[in-house]
């Protein structure tokens, strides 16, 4: 069934409408007059007279006549479909949320008003309809593709949403909506479809979210902020890269797209796609069928130097990464190698207090501390700890470029990508174990390039997460290790996290909530809690929370 069946206008309403108007602030929903001979329903968007001024809003449902004191003015067709108004109610419902601030998601702020574009044949570029032809023909509705690093994930979501799009029923206007974590991996999908298809982040043009409520735009590109956005003839969604932390939502209720995407492809009962390099347990968890697209050959070589097979003078820079840093630089490249952002310091082996040297700068300090530490009185000496950019150039000399994390996501084809200390990502506290690790060697890979190499050092070469994706490449395995612990813990996808913070100065009182409590604890000027408990229990929570915001201020995030 797709959204024109699930979402068939409903009986029209008289007598007075609720409206949430646009730019209201906290005002809420407003009841007006449906003058006789209007038709209106839920999700058409309207005019009305708001204070002094005139107002655009949305119509949400029947209102009380006697409290509609003013009439709507005009008509404009429809904003939402009442299935996603519907399913909008439920997520605040989940989140904890006013449920206005999660209806003010079912369009964009502005260019409303616009002639919708047209844009009805969707065609591929030559990269994408490559990539098309490596897709395995879908068996089910729900599917995860997990592709290897070096296939472009614009290119897979540009050809998934082709795919979904295809005229299979001989109506011709199946729609497809892609969610993409950042504005330019929305402009590099849409690189990829030369027609059919528009953006509808904030660098839409004028009339793109017009074209796709109206059917005209058949394939609609955007961030998170559209995975709400409506559409007569919705056949499929599209989520890239699922596990990338552009999708989850900066402001309360902190929703995340794939979620969202998930839920309203089980309510319109149509197919979703999530696109991932490192498939995350929440993805696993959404009833999917996985597919894996690519093989070894879409991997730049991957090498693991464990410094435990070298001498102990030269562990930190074994004979290994010298020759491959030479021989890369020998043929004119520059290695990329990924250092801490946190600073390298001296500190005390056994309490951890920063210990500055007496008698020199060097990132590369040996000198003894005779003195014992100030906070734990210790005489166990120091130790340098972290590897910033500054003691991995000093260790390694000039010729390389130091990068972070967060840089890397941005570098392709370097050819030599040194993850310099991989156990540091490895021993990472996570709520989802290896989670940091698994994504710094999969973004190094992209970074290396076709062609190219990742080179790790470790001292742990068996752990599982390196003997997964340096020998046979499976991120598979580490998913479901993932998935698994999250079962045993009762961890999202199988319970809920609920972090609360409130602002007021006595205590909140948490002994009747269900669930497992931690806290509540200062942080700062508020009281934090962390609510781990089942999702059927999860609603239980709401009376308490209530409570809450009615004491102060309360931020509320669910995961």
């Amino acid at each position: 069934m797709t959204e024109a069946a699930a979402a068939a206008r409903p009986a029209p309403i008289t007598g007075a409408a609720d409206i949430l108007c646009d730019r209201s602030g906290r005002v809420g929903l407003l009841s007006y007059q449906v003058p006789a001979g209007m038709r209106v329903v839920p999700g058409d968007a309207v005019q009305v007279p708001f204070g002094k001024r005139t107002a655009y809003g949305m119509v949400v449902r029947a209102g009380d006549p006697a409290k509609a004191t003013r009439a709507i003015e005009q008509v404009y067709g429809k904003r939402a479909a009442p299935a996603d108004l519907a399913l909008a109610a439920s997520i605040a419902k989940f989140h904890f949320a006013d449920v206005n601030t999660v209806y003010s998601r079912l369009a964009p702020p502005s260019g409303r008003g616009a002639d919708p574009l047209q844009d009805h044949t969707v065609t591929l570029d030559d990269t994408a309809r490559a990539t098309a032809a490596r897709i395995p023909a879908a068996t089910t509705a729900r599917r995860l593709l997990v592709r290897a690093p070096l296939i472009d994930p614009a290119a897979l979501a540009a050809a998934e949403a082709a795919r979904l799009a295809a005229d299979a029923t001989g109506d011709g206007d199946r729609q497809v909506l892609v969610l993409c974590p950042t504005a330019d991996l929305v402009t590099a999908v849409l690189e990829h479809l030369p027609s059919g298809a528009q953006r509808l982040d904030t660098k839409a043009p004028k009339g793109a979210w017009k074209g796709f409520i109206l059917g005209t735009v058949r394939i609609g590109i955007g961030t998170r902020a559209a995975a709400l956005y409506s559409a007569p003839h919705l056949a499929g969604i599209v989520v890239v890269d699922e596990d990338h932390p552009g999708h989850l939502e900066a402001r309360q209720p902190h929703t995340h797209a794939r979620d969202i995407a998930s839920a309203r492809s089980r309510a319109l009962r149509i197919p979703l796609t999530l696109i991932s390099a490192a498939p995350s347990p929440q993805a696993l968890g959404c009833g999917v069928t996985v597919t894996t697209i690519g093989t070894r050959a879409d991997w730049p070589r991957m090498r693991l130097v464990d410094r435990r097979d070298h001498d102990p003078v030269m562990r930190w820079a074994p004979p290994p990464l010298k020759a491959a840093l030479s021989a890369h630089q020998r043929a004119g490249g520059t290695p990329v190698v990924v250092v801490q952002r946190t600073t390298a310091l001296r500190r005390c082996r056994r309490c951890g207090l920063p210990r500055p040297c007496t008698d020199c700068t060097s990132s590369l300090c040996r000198h003894l501390e005779p003195s014992p530490c100030p906070q734990c009185a210790s005489t166990d000496g120091v130790r340098m700890a972290g590897w910033d950019a500054a003691r991995v150039t000093d260790l390694l000399g000039p010729g390389i470029r130091t990068v972070t994390l967060a840089d890397l996501a941005g570098i392709s084809d370097a050819g030599l990508v040194v993850l310099f200390d991989v156990d540091a990502a490895l021993a990472a506290a996570e709520l989802i174990p290896g989670t940091l690790a698994q994504n710094l060697i999969v973004t190094a890979a992209r970074a290396a390039g076709r062609g190219g190499t990742v080179l790790a050092l470790t001292e742990s070469s068996g752990h599982e997460l390196l003997a997964d994706l340096f020998g046979p490449r499976d991120q598979l395995a580490p998913a479901r290790r993932a998935l698994a612990a999250a079962k045993e813990a009762g961890l999202p996808p199988f319970g809920r996290l609920v972090s609360v913070r409130v602002g007021q100065d006595r205590k909140p009182d948490t002994s009747r909530w269900p669930g497992t409590v931690h806290g509540p604890r200062r942080a700062g000027t508020e009281w934090e809690a962390l609510v781990r408990i089942g999702s059927d229990q999860l609603l239980e929570l709401g009376p308490h929370l209530a409570r809450l915001r009615r004491a102060g201020k309360a931020r509320i995030t669910v995961t």
